[in-house]
Order: C-alpha cells, then sequence, then structure tokens
C-alpha cells in the first residue's frame, strides 16, 4: 500500500518513465539486454546491506529534481573495479566522487584501491541513511563522507577528482552536473577523469568540447577532462 506522499511522487514520476519504459521493451525485442546486472555476492562478501533495490517514487528527496532522478539499482562492484583499474592515472592521488551514490557500494569499492578522500553525494535523505549505516560497518583507511544533495547545485571539491555515475539521472540533471564542473575546472584547473556506467544520457558529454573519451570498459564509459 502506498503512502500519500509516495503515490504524489508516483504521479509525477510515471510519465517521465514512459519513454524509457518503451525504449526497454524496444531492447528486449531486438535481443539486447536491459538495463541492470544480475546480483552479486558484495553484501555477502562484507557485511553491508546494498543489494536491495528502492523504486524513485519510495524514495524521498531535498527537492522535485528527483523526477529526473532513477530508484537505486547497486552497481555490480566489479564493474567499478574493471573502471578504476581502466584509468591512466594513480587514482590514490584523486578525491573519489559518486553522484548518486545510493546505499554507498561504489564508495567502498573505491576505498579498496587506496583512495584516501571519498564522497558521496545523494539526493534522498533515507538513503543517505543507509550508506551512513554502511560507512559504520565500513572497516577502511579511507574518509567516506556523505552528502545529502542535489548533485546539480553541488559544489565540486577543488583537487584532482574521479567521478563515478552508474546512470543515475537523465540528461537533464546531467547536462548541468557538467555545466557546474567544468565552471569549477576553468577557475581551477585540475585532473579529473569521469566514469559513467550504463550510459544511458552520453549524448550530454558529446556537446562538452572540454571532455574527451579515452575508452570503454564493460558497460563503462571513460572521459578526461582537457581544462588547461
Amino acid at each position: 500500500m502506498l503512502t500519500i506522499s509516495e503515490l504524489a511522487r508516483f504521479l509525477r514520476v510515471v510519465p517521465r518513465r514512459i519513454p524509457a519504459k518503451v525504449e526497454s521493451l524496444v531492447r528486449a525485442v531486438s535481443g539486447k539486454p536491459p538495463y541492470g546486472f544480475p546480483p552479486d555476492d558484495f553484501d555477502e562478501r562484507t557485511g553491508l546491506e546494498t543489494a536491495s533495490h528502492v523504486k524513485i517514487y519510495k524514495l524521498d528527496s531535498v527537492n522535485g529534481n528527483y523526477v529526473h532522478a532513477q530508484g537505486y539499482v547497486p552497481v555490480p562492484a566489479k564493474i567499478v573495479t574493471q573502471a578504476l583499474q581502466a584509468i591512466r592515472a594513480d587514482v590514490k592521488n584523486h578525491t573519489f566522487v559518486d553522484l548518486g551514490c545510493g546505499k554507498g557500494r561504489a564508495l567502498f569499492v573505491a576505498s579498496t584501491f587506496g583512495m584516501q578522500r571519498i564522497i558521496g553525494v545523494e539526493i534522498s535523505p533515507s538513503l543517505v541513511r543507509a550508506t551512513l549505516d554502511n560507512v559504520a560497518r565500513w572497516k577502511s583507511g579511507s574518509d567516506i563522507q556523505v552528502v545529502c544533495a542535489d548533485a546539480s547545485e553541488w559544489e565540486w571539491p577543488r583537487e584532482d577528482l574521479v567521478v563515478f555515475l552508474y546512470n543515475p539521472f537523465d540528461g537533464v540533471i546531467l547536462s548541468k552536473v557538467l555545466e557546474n564542473l567544468h565552471r569549477s575546472l576553468c577557475a581551477k584547473p585540475r585532473d579529473v577523469w569521469i566514469i559513467y556506467c550504463s550510459a544511458s544520457h552520453g549524448r550530454c558529454f558529446e556537446s562538452q568540447k572540454w571532455i574527451e573519451e579515452t575508452g570503454r570498459v564493460g558497460p563503462s564509459i571513460l572521459y578526461h577532462a582537457a581544462v588547461s
């Protein structure tokens, strides 16, 4: 049974989901794999709780931009590992940022690479609480921070970055995120890598002349910022 607030969110989200559902149906009929990956044993191995999915209308939000977001689906740890290994830089010297971090799985994988500062940005307070519960159980030397904020309004750290996105929102928010990152880089040039996994809105990157694609690994596209 949906609560009144969940029903209201559901009615706002549904019209925006119709095109994506049609696309998923077309992909299924054509034999192409649908969005998402089989479950893995990450939680079993770590004792964390990151596996359970959450529908978008079941989530609370700091503002109305949740209608541009996706529901929570955990990224396979292997996908994050492969992408980080493919970056042509010493990631230990970079700050890892996961936009739409959900319950924090990518944050914990990044901490195994020795990255000292790790930041998760999440628009849903309930998912932030879930991530903080996981952080409390996670044994790592990394500094893991979780910020409850709209990614399109968040202020970027002035340091070298590895940015991870597991298709957390649509092109409306992604375009704003990239514009804000560009302004931040122009103000203080630094080394920035972007991992875009399950890239449903890759066209947003095509118009950004300051970003260059450096490769692909599995479902992830790797980009490097070219601002000097």
